[in-house]
């Protein structure tokens, strides 16, 4: 071990001073022409049925491009693929935006494109999703009660 270069010494970093210095490149640093933006709109309920999405406010706002909601995506993706489950556990149909309800506090609702970052991000503010409140369990305990609620009901 004693002839090792790395083991059981210091190994000076060399990364960090551009960061320190404000000179490092981040992905958000880098600007595409012609690029659109994306913001999530995310639900504030940990479990609820989404009964309307309007985004007609938000498609008069300058920039805006369109808005995807989960029911949208559902029609045109398949869910993600299902890893093995473990033997008698179901598999969930999964997509990447909440489909007819939501299973927790900020998951994704509706999906804005705009052509600039505050562009999307203004948009996002101004869609309109009504909600239908249902029983959330937060303690495992508790969900492992017969009369539990389920976030998802099959």
């Amino acid at each position: 071990m004693s002839g090792s270069r790395y083991l059981g010494r210091p190994v000076r970093r060399l990364e960090d001073e551009r960061y320190l210095r404000g000179r490092a490149i981040f992905t958000d640093d880098i600007a595409l022409p012609g690029a659109l933006y994306l913001a999530l709109v995310r639900s504030p309920y940990p479990h609820a049925e989404i009964t309307t999405v309007d985004w007609s406010p938000a498609a008069r706002l300058p920039g805006f491009v369109t808005a995807l909601s989960g029911r949208d995506l559902a029609d045109w993706l398949a869910p993600f693929p299902v890893p093995p489950q473990s033997a008698g556990v179901r598999p969930q149909r999964r997509y990447p935006r909440a489909v007819d309800r939501v299973r927790f506090v900020g998951e994704g609702v509706v999906a804005v494109v705009a052509t600039s970052r505050s562009a999307a991000e203004d948009a996002a503010a101004e869609v309109l999703v009504e909600y239908r409140e249902l029983a959330a369990v937060i303690d495992p305990e508790a969900a492992l009660a017969p009369d539990a609620p389920r976030p998802h009901p099959d």
